[in-house]
C-alpha cells in the first residue's frame, strides 16, 4: 500500500497546474534508432501533455531521427531556438503565441493543435460550480515555484473573468506542488488547479487520506461559447516549427514529424491503453518520472485528458485568435498559423 501510494504521489506531481514537472532539468536526452542518412530533428519540450505523442512516434517511426531535449516549462523553449538546439516544439498554443507576439521566437509558427481537454480544478466532491469557491481559496502551482503567472494562472483568469466574476471574487494563492496538495487534502485550501494526468494522479491518492476530492470543475466548459469545437474542449496545445530550416532534407524531416505527430495523437485515443503505457515509459526513461500507466489510462477513459487530431487550424482561426486574446491580450499575426 505504501509502495502503492508513493506511485501516486509521483503522478501527481508530473504535471502541476502548469502542465510541467521534470527532475532532468534541461538535459538532452535520448538517441534515436533511426538511420544516420536520417537528419536530427531537435524537439524541445517540458513534460507537458502535448509531448506525448512523440513518445508514440519514437516507437513507431525511429526513421525521424528525433533528439528530445526536457526543460522545465514553455518559457524556457526560446533560449533552445535562438542558438539552434530547437527544430521543434510541443507547448501550449497560447505560450507559443505568447513567444511569438513577445518577439522571444518571432518566426514559430503552429502547425496542429491536437489537445483540447486537460485543466480541471480538484475540490471536495460537494463543489460542482465555480460560485461555490467565491471567497474560498484556490491554489495554483508550478514545477519548481509558485506557478504564477504561468499557462494555469492565465487560463484560471480567463475563465474566472468569462464567467462574469472578478478575480477578487476568489482569495488565489500559489504554491509549490505539495504544500498544495497537503492543503487541498486537508481541507486549509478549497481547490487545486492541475493539469491532466496530475489531476486524476491526486484524486486517487486523496482516497488514501480519506479525502474526498474530485476533478469537479473543468476549465474548458468554464471557456465554453466557441462554435469552431466542441462546447466541453479548448485548442490547448500541439506542435510548432519553424517556416524554414537549412536544408531541404531538414525541412522535409519536418514535415514527415509534423504529419506522424497528428497520426500519433489519433492513436493515443484509439489504442489507449497501449498508448497509456508508452506514455508512462517514455515519461521515465526521457523525463525521469514515474506516472503510473493506469493514472494516465484513467484520465483517457474519462475523457479529461483528450487529444484530436482532426480539426485543421485554418478551419478554427478566427476563434482560435479569439481564444488566444483571452488568454494573453493580443493575437500574432497570420503567419503564425500553418496547416
Amino acid at each position: 500500500m505504501k509502495k502503492m501510494k508513493h506511485q501516486f504521489v509521483l503522478a501527481a506531481l508530473i504535471f502541476s497546474a502548469f502542465g510541467i514537472l521534470s527532475s532532468c532539468g534541461d538535459e538532452s536526452i535520448m538517441p534515436s534508432s533511426s538511420t544516420a542518412a536520417s537528419p536530427e530533428l531537435k524537439v524541445v519540450s517540458p513534460a507537458n501533455p502535448n509531448v506525448f505523442p512523440v513518445f508514440l512516434m519514437m516507437e513507431d517511426n525511429p526513421e525521424l531521427n528525433i533528439a528530445l531535449t526536457a526543460v522545465d516549462g514553455g518559457s524556457d523553449v526560446p533560449p533552445y531556438f535562438e542558438s539552434g538546439e530547437a527544430d521543434i516544439t510541443t507547448i501550449y498554443s497560447y505560450i507559443m503565441a505568447k513567444h511569438v507576439i513577445s518577439g522571444s521566437i518571432p518566426d514559430l509558427q503552429l502547425r496542429a493543435v491536437t489537445l483540447w481537454d486537460n485543466f480541471y480544478l480538484v475540490t471536495n466532491e460537494s463543489v460542482v460550480s465555480l460560485d461555490q469557491l467565491m471567497g474560498k481559496t484556490i491554489l495554483i502551482t508550478g514545477p519548481k515555484g509558485s506557478g504564477k503567472n504561468g499557462p494555469a494562472d492565465k487560463i484560471l483568469q480567463a475563465a474566472i473573468l468569462r464567467n462574469g466574476f472578478n478575480i477578487s471574487d476568489f482569495t488565489i494563492e500559489y504554491d509549490l506542488i505539495q504544500p498544495a496538495m497537503d492543503r487541498v487534502e486537508s481541507g486549509e485550501a478549497d481547490a487545486l488547479l492541475l493539469a491532466e494526468p496530475a489531476a486524476t494522479g491526486f484524486v486517487a491518492k486523496s482516497t488514501f487520506s480519506g479525502a474526498k476530492l474530485s476533478k469537479s470543475i473543468s476549465l474548458q466548459r468554464l471557456l465554453n461559447g466557441y462554435s469552431s469545437w466542441s462546447a466541453n474542449q479548448l485548442p490547448l496545445g500541439g506542435v510548432a516549427a519553424l517556416p524554414q530550416y537549412d536544408t531541404e532534407e531538414k525541412a522535409a524531416a519536418v514535415e514527415d514529424f509534423i504529419m506522424a505527430y497528428k497520426v500519433a495523437s489519433s492513436k493515443i485515443m484509439e489504442d489507449k491503453m497501449s498508448s497509456a503505457r508508452i506514455i508512462s515509459k517514455g515519461l521515465k526513461t526521457h523525463f525521469g518520472t514515474d506516472l503510473p500507466w493506469p493514472i494516465v489510462l484513467r484520465s483517457l477513459n474519462e475523457g479529461t485528458l483528450a487529444f484530436n487530431a482532426g480539426i485543421s487550424i485554418s478551419d478554427i482561426q478566427p476563434e482560435l485568435n479569439a481564444f488566444i486574446t483571452e488568454l494573453v491580450g493580443e493575437v500574432p499575426t497570420d503567419d503564425f498559423y500553418k496547416d
